[in-house]
């Protein structure tokens, strides 16, 4: 493991420091985040670079391509439910990074109240069921969804806004929340949870 400075740092000399290491199968040296990750290694780094693993594995898999897929046929029903908890877990660090890019984008704060608590994405203009509607084909249930489709839009800066969820509750198809929030602390909602429906997580 060795350190690099590298030009334009936040530190007082104006550089960064990085952390690098060698591959041992391309010999390059390379950042840490270049090698995939491994708790039992005492950097938790593997040897090889992220780049000689996947031609590692290509490799591999041309030599002894029938092999595995032979391998893989007999042994279907075993590995289909690792396969699936796999999926399913890939599925859920990547809806949550999503989710963390999108608030990261309109603010980890309801708009209404202040608070950091139970938060959706709302449509300003209140035409949240008919938008979902329109781009998903329902209006309900499509929190992820929604949080893709911002994404993939690039975040688009008008129109949309964070709010809590009995915030959003409240406000539903019209312009603005209905709750007194007079005498609250700052970033406390008021509304008891239990008089009401929750929304949904992609909001109104």
């Amino acid at each position: 493991m060795v350190l690099a400075l590298l030009p334009g740092g936040a530190g007082v000399s104006g550089e960064m420091t990085i952390r690098m290491k060698h591959c041992t199968k391309c010999g390059l040296q390379k950042p840490l985040d270049a090698f995939n990750r491994k708790a039992s290694n005492r950097d938790g780094r593997r040897a090889q670079c992220r780049d000689c693993q996947k031609e590692s594995g290509r490799s591999y898999y041309a030599a002894n391509r029938e092999e595995i897929l032979r391998y893989f046929a007999e042994n279907r029903d075993r590995l289909r439910p690792s396969r699936r908890k796999g999926k399913r877990k890939y599925a859920r660090r990547t809806a949550r990074e999503i989710r963390m890019a999108v608030f990261d984008h309109y603010g980890w704060a309801c708009k209404c109240c202040g608070t950091s608590e139970n938060l959706v994405i709302d449509h300003v203009n209140g035409d949240g069921r008919q938008h979902r509607e329109q781009i998903f084909g329902k209006a309900q249930g499509s929190g992820t969804r929604f949080h893709r489709w911002l994404a993939q839009q690039g975040f688009p800066s008008e129109g949309y806004q964070t709010l809590c969820l009995r915030c959003n509750s409240s406000k539903a198809s019209g312009d603005r929340c209905r709750i007194d929030h007079k005498g609250v602390r700052p970033g406390a909602c008021p509304w008891p949870p239990s008089t009401r429906r929750s929304g949904s997580a992609s909001g109104a």
